[in-house]
């Protein structure tokens, strides 16, 4: 069977939502692959990162002719699947040439790297292509290399030459969004995910929205960069005329698939969503209560953004409810604690409002959203929105059973400017001036609103987002088998 070697710097953590997305989609990936539908197989290669400890990883069997060449190879299970971690060995000769390499065949600057990411970052881009290349001669018939994010860009720009095979690039997250628009023009990330649009055979993102922007922003940068040497799949006016083309279209789905770009939504698993009770919403209604006492109606909000912690404390704030209570959930560090706690001692809302700093359990998480009024999730900048989907999803538990479900209110940003449709399935807050600061005004009107006067039929219309063919992880896997093919064709007529 065709392989696809999946390479992601972030694995051996296990956190953050690029490593939940493979977490979501390797289980339905497979399900594809035992129905027949799907025609490669996934082979994930990681960062082993020297700065957490080995853990559960160990070396296996079959690589010992790499350690002669300065590689290492360690193996554990990470989104259900076999997963191997690479490292190499370097001397400042070795840092040199690699780094000569990138600049003059991608342009990328390694220079500009932080120095607590050069080594570990420059260790993994060397290794993985000698990984693959050891696959290879095992006999494994990799056809497609798939890069997950700027830090795992130049292994696939590298593992691509060595092996001549066809190479998509997906951002979870982009430089100029992380940046709020305001990149650092010499930062290394930035050139690397400019080079992506000029090195690699395809180019992807999370969500539609999450794609236009970062290809949109990256542009300027790719052709700049493209001048000084063309792109390896083609000129840069075919690729650009391709990129403009996917900025000008339109979809009326979760995804879009064009000849060099795509954005391809996340999923979510909804077979425990579908297993929650009434009982369970009622506990959940419990635990608000004793957390709010005195409380009638809850808001919950989650999220690490500050920007959007801001924003539903100030739409708290001017709601002026007294019997709204508001729960910050997070898993937030003592700055963020500290941050939250200043800010809603000095608007005053201390009495209606908890925070929960702490990650909660699946099934305590579920229940809580089951049984809120109305689930806030403003934020400055949300390529998919994981959270978002869980609140569709808790839409579809309480219409199971009978019961109203939260409102749902996401910033018109990434995944939710493609999937809400205001007072239809939940409602999008507005962006302010530079799009990425939600409009905390516009918000405490939608919450006003959501509590007191929600429009007829939204649980049932969430619950429907919620099941949308589009949203199953089994079918997102066989998006991504569609741009796997695009890439594939690309690469084949590289030379236009």
């Amino acid at each position: 069977m065709k392989k696809a070697l999946f390479i992601h710097a972030g694995l051996q953590q296990q956190e953050g939502s690029a490593f939940q997305y493979a977490a979501g989609l390797m289980p339905g990936w497979r399900k594809a692959i035992s129905s027949g539908r799907h025609e490669f197989e996934p082979i994930l290669v990681a960062m082993r990162d020297p700065g957490l400890p080995i853990g559960n990883i160990v070396e296996p069997d079959g690589f010992e002719g790499l350690t002669d060449r300065g590689v290492r190879v360690f193996a554990s299970a990470r989104a259900r699947e076999k997963c191997f971690f690479v490292e190499s060995k370097m001397g400042e000769d070795g840092k040199a040439e690699l780094e000569k390499t990138l600049l003059e065949k991608f342009g990328v600057e390694c220079q500009n790297l932080h120095p607590k990411q050069a080594a570990a970052l420059l260790s993994f881009w060397k290794a993985v292509p000698l990984f693959a290349r050891a696959l290879c001669e095992k006999g494994e018939e990799i056809a497609i290399i798939d890069a997950n994010d700027w830090a795992a860009f130049p292994a696939g720009f590298l593992a691509s030459e060595t092996l001549g095979k066809p190479l998509s690039c997906r951002f979870h997250s982009g430089e100029c969004g992380r940046a709020l628009g305001r990149p650092d023009p010499d930062s290394a990330a930035l050139q690397i995910e400019a080079a992506a649009l000029c090195h690699s055979d395809y180019v992807q993102a999370v969500s539609v929205h999450e794609a236009k922007f970062e290809i949109g922003s990256l542009m300027p940068h790719a052709k700049k960069m493209a001048g000084a040497k063309p792109g390896r799949a083609g000129d840069w006016k075919w690729r650009e005329g391709q990129f403009e083309r996917f900025l000008l279209l339109e979809s009326q789905e979760a995804s879009l698939v064009a000849q060099c770009a795509a954005g391809v939504n996340a999923g979510i698993n909804l077979e425990p969503w579908r297993e929650v009770r009434a009982g369970a919403i009622a506990e959940g209604r419990d635990t608000l209560a004793k957390l709010l006492p005195g409380k009638e109606m809850f808001i919950v909000y989650s999220g690490r953004d500050w920007k959007g912690a801001d924003a539903i404390l100030d739409a708290f704030a001017s709601l002026r409810n007294a019997k709204a209570g508001l729960l910050l959930l997070g898993e937030f560090d003592d700055a963020h604690y500290a941050y939250c706690s200043s800010r809603i001692s000095k608007l005053g809302i201390g009495g209606g409002t908890a925070v929960h700093g702490r990650e909660l359990e699946d099934g305590m998480e579920m229940e809580i959203l089951c049984a809120a009024d109305a689930i806030a999730l403003p934020s400055s900048y949300a390529p998919s929105d994981p959270d978002a989907l869980k609140a569709l999803a808790a839409n579809l538990s309480c219409e199971t059973n009978g019961k109203k479900g939260p409102v749902l209110i996401a910033s018109d940003t990434g995944g939710m400017h493609d999937i809400l449709s205001n007072g239809i399935n939940g409602f999008k807050i507005p962006m302010g001036p530079g799009g990425f600061a939600p409009d905390a005004g516009k918000l405490a009107g939608i919450l006003k609103m959501a509590i007191d006067e929600p429009p007829a039929g939204m649980t049932a219309a969430a619950a429907q987002t919620a099941e949308r063919q589009s949203f199953n992880w089994q079918s997102v896997s066989l998006r991504i088998q569609e741009t796997y093919r695009k890439a594939i064709e690309n690469h084949a007529n590289a030379k236009r």
